[in-house]
């Protein structure tokens, strides 16, 4: 069913609610955001990367990302959000029915990584994600992601060779 554009008005109002429970659920269920929001946590604000999305390691992705749908489109008050089963095994996308945007993957996919407790969340360190990078620059079938990587490399090598001065 197509939103009306009072609904839709009323997401776009309303998008930080959306991040906010993201986080206060991977707080209180103890889930690890890494990926982009986990490097911004980290890194000074001028070599943070803009982003949306949350990326969450959980041990039970596709409950984890059907009880967040189901959250958000309760707080929205409608049929807001829905779930996608991403192209990997094993993780499952939260997905805004208003933008068609995903705004959290959660995963159960690959090595648990380590991670950093900032204000009760747990964000994957600078290492695992340091680690995660090289392995998918060695990955040929992950040449789309290769840019975006070094990316991210850069912006983590920058601000530890900054502490080091």
């Amino acid at each position: 069913m197509e939103l009306t554009p009072s609904q839709k008005l009323k997401y776009y109002k309303n998008k930080e609610i959306a991040k906010q429970l993201i986080v206060q659920d991977a707080m209180e269920d103890g889930h690890i955001i890494y990926g982009a929001q986990a490097s911004n946590k980290q890194l000074p604000s001028h070599l943070r990367k803009h982003t949306e999305d949350f990326d969450i390691f959980t041990k039970q992705s596709k409950k984890q990302a059907e009880q967040m749908e189901k959250k958000l489109d309760k707080a929205y008050g409608g049929d807001y959000f829905r779930i996608q089963q991403a192209l990997h095994k094993g993780t499952y996308k939260v997905k805004s029915n208003v933008t068609n945007r995903t705004i959290a993957d959660y995963s159960s996919q690959g090595k648990k990584p380590n991670f950093k407790k900032i204000l009760g969340v747990k964000y994957a360190d600078l290492k695992s994600i340091k680690r995660k990078i090289g392995k998918t620059l060695r990955d040929e079938a992950s040449a789309f992601r290769h840019d975006k990587d070094r990316e991210t490399l850069q912006r983590i090598k920058l601000h530890e060779k900054a502490l080091d001065w």
